[in-house]
């Protein structure tokens, strides 16, 4: 990532967004665009404005999340009825691959 953010990979046992939202703003390395522990969303929008242009020359503005960057690569847990162990898996999704590259210094076509 850039000099001023990390990419962070965490375990959570509860499966509260709020359990890494407040941790992580306690250890400072508030999460980007969370309104109430993190980095606003307005901070997003400083980001696209400094970002850089496509070759073509659009930009990637509107593909910048105006959401928490959080994501959760897996999930799994117990079925309430069933007891049967579920598991489930997400690619980043589009928005925050933009934010990656961005935030990487990458040209984002």
């Amino acid at each position: 990532m850039g000099a001023d953010f990390s990419r962070v990979a965490c375990r959570l046992e509860t499966g509260r967004t709020h359990q890494i939202r407040v941790h992580l703003q306690h250890l400072g390395y508030p999460l980007l665009g969370d309104p109430h522990y993190g980095a606003a969303p307005a901070f997003l929008d400083q980001i696209a404005a400094d970002a850089r242009l496509t070759s073509v020359g659009e930009t990637w503005l509107g593909r910048i999340p105006t959401r928490q960057a959080l994501h959760a690569a897996s999930l799994r847990f117990l079925h309430p009825t069933t007891g049967a162990q579920m598991r489930f898996s997400a690619e980043l999704p589009p928005d925050l691959m933009v934010l990656s590259d961005v935030l990487q210094g990458l040209a984002v076509g």
